[in-house]
């Protein structure tokens, strides 16, 4: 028979609350990520917009 070694204590499971805080953390990291990406998303599109428009009436970046 084995005999648990001196020292070391059994890990006990999380309680449910535990549990319920760190699932809302995850959701609140996702949403946080999403918004993030959006964000960046529709200012490159914003950007490459401004910056297609100015080629257009002759008034984009000077190339050298």
């Amino acid at each position: 028979m084995r005999t648990a070694t001196p020292g070391l204590t059994p890990i006990a499971p999380p309680e449910p609350e535990d549990l319920i805080k760190e699932a809302r953390r995850r959701q609140r990291r996702r949403w946080l990520a999403a918004g993030v990406t959006g964000v960046a998303v529709i200012a490159s599109v914003t950007g490459f917009a401004a910056d297609l428009a100015g080629h257009r009436h002759g008034r984009g970046a000077r190339h050298l």
